[in-house]
């Protein structure tokens, strides 16, 4: 969250997301992004990290969320 918040980076859903959302459910799978996962995303989107430190960053966060 403060990396976002340092590079002044939101995240706004986009037609591209809920297409991809709708494919997934369609798929029969319920992926739901939360605050954090969108970020990093936004992240990505405005170039502020490279794609391997998106992979980075999400794979770290999904397994602190998993200790909780």
């Amino acid at each position: 969250m403060d990396l976002a918040d340092s590079c002044q980076v939101a995240y706004v859903r986009t037609y591209a997301d809920e297409w991809a959302e709708n494919v997934s459910r369609l798929a029969g799978d319920d992926v739901r992004t939360d605050l954090i996962e969108n970020l990093v995303i936004a992240l990505k989107k405005e170039k502020k990290v490279t794609g391997l430190e998106a992979v980075h960053l999400l794979t770290n966060y999904l397994r602190e969320k998993q200790r909780v």
